[in-house]
């Protein structure tokens, strides 16, 4: 059952809803306030910088699930040719 978790985006408090773990949340949190703050930093306008953000942790996600992809593939080649040369 989903309980509310505090949690501080920017400088911001936000009350969620969720069944993840407490320090799940607050990890989400605490990545998504250090993008904010790089952009920030960079003078991204106030108004754009959780656009960029999604932007950004969206771009990982993708490459991460490609790499990943990539790497089962190359692992079922692998255990594909262990089958062939045992027999």
């Amino acid at each position: 059952m989903s309980r509310p978790v505090q949690v501080n985006l920017g400088g911001r408090t936000f009350s969620l809803r969720t069944d993840d773990p407490e320090d799940h949340v607050h990890a989400c949190a605490a990545l998504v306030t250090e993008r904010i703050e790089e952009l920030r930093a960079k003078g991204a306008p106030e108004a754009a910088v959780g656009l960029f953000v999604a932007m950004t942790i969206a771009d990982e996600l993708l490459k991460l699930r490609a790499s990943n992809a990539d790497s089962g593939d190359a692992l079922r080649n692998h255990l594909n040719a262990l089958r062939k040369a045992v027999g």
